[in-house]
């Protein structure tokens, strides 16, 4: 089964392959957009820990989605990536 995941920044993610599709807006964050550097890369792993935590797709989805936009709010890649406790505030 093959499966398409598209990013889509500021507007989310869509998701489909030949069961279902569907979008996902962008995660609503309490603090602004100051560096979009590495968001790509924080949501590719949280998708992959997600996946490997046996997680369906769309909840994998939401939690790469919300970590990714997460680490838009801090400048930097590596250092914005969320640590757990960057998660409870959300």
């Amino acid at each position: 089964m093959k499966n398409v995941i598209i990013t889509l920044g500021e507007k989310g993610v869509y998701f489909a392959n030949k069961e279902e599709n569907f979008f996902l807006n962008a995660f609503k964050l309490k603090e602004p957009v100051l560096d979009t550097t590495g968001a790509g890369d924080a949501f590719n792993g949280a998708l992959t820990v997600s996946l490997a935590s046996n997680l369906d797709i769309k909840e994998a989805l939401i939690f790469a989605n919300k970590i990714a936009g997460i680490s838009t709010t801090k400048l930097g890649a590596a250092a914005s990536m969320p640590f757990t406790k960057d998660l409870v505030n959300y």
